[in-house]
């Protein structure tokens, strides 16, 4: 497995070069051969430093980040496309002032005050930052294990892939956290 991209993640599955992936499935137009399973469906969030205007609210529209700076994911991401067609929903066009390719780098970024971010949840609290939740339900991404489902698996492949559907499988895959 590698960390990539979602589009070379898919490719590299689809061509062989990996046996397995982790991915957004409904980011593909042509999802080829790919049998997905969806694991869980994560809730995407405003982030915005503490301090900021935004910050002690409980919720926000999504229109309200159109006048922010926004630090966002590149276009080869799915999280990026999910925050486009988001803006598109909304009629916004909020400026982009940064694009990066690391989750990290952006709470990082919005933590230092250089802008607001539409992120999922941080695994683990980050100094700095607030997420808050928006009035936007569609903005969620399921992730979903994907192989092959007529290629030989490795045991390891199966392994994993198995696993993670067990890991998973006393969850609502369709309901976000």
């Amino acid at each position: 497995m590698r960390q990539r991209a979602g589009h070379v993640v898919h490719g590299d599955l689809v061509n062989g070069v990996t046996d397995v992936c982790l991915s957004f499935p409904a980011a593909f137009d042509d999802a080829g051969d790919v049998h997905w399973h969806t694991l869980f469906t994560q809730r995407l969030y405003a982030v915005v430093w503490h301090g900021h205007r935004l910050a002690k609210r409980r919720s926000i529209g999504f229109a309200e980040l159109a006048e922010e700076p926004v630090v966002a994911l590149d276009g080869d991401h799915t999280l990026r496309r999910l925050f486009d067609d988001a803006c598109r929903r909304h009629g916004v066009t909020p400026p982009i002032i940064f694009e990066g390719t690391d989750i990290a780098t952006l709470r990082g970024l919005i933590g230092a005050r250089l802008g607001v971010g539409v992120l999922p949840r941080a695994p683990v609290r980050h100094p700095g930052t607030v997420e808050i939740r928006t009035d936007d339900e569609e903005l969620v991404r399921p992730i979903a294990v994907g192989w092959i489902a007529d290629r030989y698996l490795p045991p390891s492949a199966a392994a994993f892939r198995d696993t993670a559907i067990a890991a998973f499988a006393d969850r609502d895959p369709h309901r976000p956290d």
